[in-house]
């Protein structure tokens, strides 16, 4: 730099080799100001500048002094990788960029799982149009389903690739993302890698929104890992992620019927099954619109009864059984030698118990003494009402 205002790290680091001026309110004495500060300028002023800079903030001086461990690469750079695309409710062209930001990956097998949770005009004819870019391309119908987490869910039973992950229609990858966390992934020695994250302020009336003035993009997360911190203020958005399959074993697989927050339920469970490792690149792109409706992150009721299923279904996770064994006991959960694990289940409005029956055959559906006796005193499933269903079809 020629010159600088007066800042505490200019100060402090470059005070030998870089003029510094005090900015002022007028525009015409900062003129003055900067003036007098070029006017201070010599030869030697740009080559000191120069070699502080090398010396101490340039990449080479400071990748010594971090902490990260060396970068490899994947031990199986052809391996395939799944990822759940849902589909619904925005416009194809947005689905397309999806896809595109796929098949331009610098790790090409990727198979495509695009989950329909509503028909979309057009999407037969973009898969005929990029399917020969792809190993192969699953479209599921997940059109039956009422709730968020039926189509993630339905896209995760489909996956069949060692590794998954997810990416929203409405969001993108830069090209070594997925590269980029199969490294990390087999440095690190988990079952889950994740990118650093840029959010896309798409509509122009949310540039305010952004980090720089008149810039649509800023930088927002960029994170090590700390598991204390996910749960209170999670950093790690949906499309930043990249897991093993071997993590989507029966309990996780069963659907927690979420209306919102069924990304960050699957991510919390995953976290109870392996560390994770960060891949220090920010490579994934999530888009924010302030008219886009399809978000869920304006209801503060529906969040709370989503946050109460989520709080249950961690509760009765596989993972912390022994500790379950003796908090839930006394809830009438079975635990022998085969213990039944169950969630618990809300009831809906309209339901009847012949209709969860019907919905839920061959599991055992349990309910407190009260809302038995008010059973059979002929009252009916009032809506909110918590029963509780096995997890395992072959429970009696």
């Amino acid at each position: 730099p020629t010159c600088a205002d007066a800042h505490p790290f200019i100060s402090t680091h470059f005070a030998d080799c870089v003029p510094t001026f005090t900015p002022t309110n007028t525009p015409m004495r900062l003129i003055e100001a900067i003036t007098e500060a070029v006017e201070r300028l010599t030869p030697n002023h740009a080559s000191a500048a120069t070699a502080y800079f090398a010396a101490h903030w340039s990449v080479d001086s400071l990748l010594p002094k971090l902490s990260l461990p060396p970068r490899v690469t994947a031990p199986e750079p052809d391996v395939s990788v799944d990822y759940i695309i849902r589909v619904g409710g925005r416009p194809i062209t947005t689905i397309a960029r999806a896809l595109n930001a796929l098949a331009t990956q610098s790790h090409h097998a990727i198979r495509p799982i695009l989950v329909s949770y509503r028909p979309v005009e057009g999407l037969n004819d973009l898969i005929a149009n990029v399917e020969d870019r792809f190993p192969s391309i699953t479209h599921v119908d997940a059109t039956h389903g009422t709730t968020r987490s039926h189509s993630l869910w339905t896209g995760l039973r489909a996956v069949t690739s060692p590794y998954f992950g997810i990416l929203d229609d409405d969001d993108t990858l830069q090209p070594n993302h997925i590269a980029a966390l199969l490294s990390a992934m087999a440095n690190g020695g988990t079952d889950l890698a994740y990118s650093g994250a840029i959010r896309v302020m798409e509509s122009k009336n949310s540039l305010g929104r952004s980090a720089y003035p008149g810039e649509n993009r800023d930088l927002a997360f960029l994170e090590p890992f700390v598991p204390e911190r996910i749960a209170r203020n999670n950093f790690i958005v949906s499309n930043a992620w990249l897991a093993r399959r071997r993590l989507l074993d029966t309990f996780l697989l069963e659907d927690p019927e979420l209306t919102t927050g069924e990304d960050f339920l699957l991510l919390l469970e995953m976290l109870e099954r392996t560390d994770f490792t960060p891949s220090w690149v920010p490579s994934a792109e999530f888009y924010w619109r302030e008219d886009d409706q399809e978000g869920s992150r304006g209801n503060p009721l529906e969040w709370q009864e989503n946050g109460t299923r989520t709080h249950h279904r961690l509760m009765f996770s596989q993972i912390n059984r022994e500790a379950l064994k003796q908090q839930w006991s006394a809830h009438g959960v079975c635990w022998e030698n085969n213990p039944k694990r169950f969630v618990p289940l809300i009831v809906r409005a309209g339901d009847s118990l012949e209709a969860i029956y019907a919905r839920y055959p061959e599991r055992t559906i349990s309910a407190t003494a009260e809302v038995i006796d008010r059973i059979k005193d002929g009252e009916g499933l009032a809506e909110g009402t918590e029963l509780r269903i096995s997890l395992d079809s072959s429970a009696t």
